[in-house]
Order: structure tokens, then C-alpha cells, then sequence
């Protein structure tokens, strides 16, 4: 019978392109009350059902085999949906509750991507001393730069501000290096005497 009942009102709430909702209701027929589930259109002045009984029979009513109507609106449960939904595209680098491709969020997680390759080169050399000193510029698009000593006294390299026990130690053997990836500016100190630096820039 549920089988029959159901596939009957959903051929027409198909055509009728309403949203769906469940419901209990009771009918008499036969001198019989019964109660059955089905599934009705909220907010519609005037709703009709075909209803079986056990057997799998329509149910006679007026005059009209399995013709039901209910006058005035259903409600709806809450939450039950009203209308299709119809995505809306985002701006791109924003976040978007209806995101249907690659958008921008805060936060998120980081897509792979190829980036060109460097295609300059920039060299130079620099003394560092007692006092911290910028070795190396700042310089937009930077890839890299590669500082390489050229002596034996330890080189401590870092941010402005770089000390002799805080920075990063470029050892005190000839031709030891450290490549330092990004465009800030680069600063070195000693902790005594002075020790050049060479240095190659990529950008």
C-alpha cells in the first residue's frame, strides 16, 4: 500500500515542482478511521492526495476513488527546504558560502603551484664587524641569496639587530656557506675583528 501511496504523490509533486514534507494525517472510510503518513505541499491554498487503503485499493470518498483535498496551508518542519538552491558565484580571494571552484580563504590550505624561475644573478661582498650592518639589501623577488665566507673568524648573521650569541652562525671555515631564502634585507656581526662575506643574489 505505502509503496503504491508514495509513488503516486511523488509523480505529482514532481509536476508540481513544490518542496516536500512529511506528515500525519487521519481519514475516515468505510465507517473506518484511518492514519497515514504522507508526504504534503506547504504553503499551497489547496493540496490533493491519492490514498490507498491496506489492500492496496483507492479509498473511496465523495463519490471519488482516492481523491482527498486539504484546504488551506500545511507547515512546514523546520529546516524543511522552500526553494532549489541556486549557487551564487563568489568574488575571487573571498571567501563564498556557495563556493563552487578554488576560492581565496583565510587561512586555508595552500595550492601547489610552479613558479618561474630566477632570472638574474647579483653579487657582491661585504666586511662585517663588531657593531651588526646590513650585508645585503633588501630586494623585491628576491629568490635567495647565498652568503659564503671567505675567511676563518665566525660570522653570526641574522635581522637588524643581530648579536654575536643570537644570530645564526656562518662557521669560521673558508668557503663554508648558507643560503638564505626570501627579499629581506640580511644582517651580519663578529664577535671580534672584522670577516668578509661574498655573497650571489637570485631574483
Amino acid at each position: 500500500m505505502m509503496k503504491r501511496f508514495h509513488a503516486a504523490l511523488a509523480a505529482a509533486l514532481f509536476l508540481s515542482g513544490a518542496a516536500p514534507a512529511l506528515a500525519d494525517f487521519q481519514f475516515t472510510a468505510g465507517g473506518q478511521t484511518y492514519t497515514q503518513g504522507a508526504t504534503v505541499v506547504g504553503g499551497k491554498s489547496r493540496t490533493h492526495f491519492i490514498l490507498y487503503d491496506n489492500a492496496g485499493n483507492p479509498v473511496l470518498t465523495s463519490g471519488n476513488p482516492g481523491f482527498f483535498s486539504i484546504t488551506g496551508a500545511v507547515p512546514l518542519p523546520t529546516g524543511a527546504a522552500t526553494a532549489a538552491k541556486q549557487p551564487a558565484f563568489g568574488t575571487a580571494g573571498a571567501p563564498s558560502p556557495d563556493v563552487t571552484s578554488i576560492q581565496g580563504v583565510a587561512n586555508g590550505t595552500p595550492i601547489p603551484t610552479v613558479g618561474s624561475q630566477p632570472s638574474n644573478i647579483a653579487t657582491g661582498q661585504f666586511s662585517c664587524g663588531t657593531t651588526a650592518a646590513q650585508a645585503v639589501a633588501a630586494r623585491t623577488g628576491r629568490r635567495n641569496v647565498l652568503l659564503i665566507q671567505e675567511g676563518t673568524t665566525l660570522v653570526r648573521i641574522g635581522a637588524s639587530g643581530v648579536t654575536p650569541s643570537t644570530g645564526a652562525p656562518l662557521p669560521g671555515t673558508a668557503y663554508s656557506s648558507m643560503t638564505i631564502d626570501g627579499s629581506a634585507a640580511v644582517f651580519c656581526v663578529t664577535g671580534s675583528g672584522t670577516q668578509t662575506i661574498s655573497y650571489v643574489e637570485t631574483y
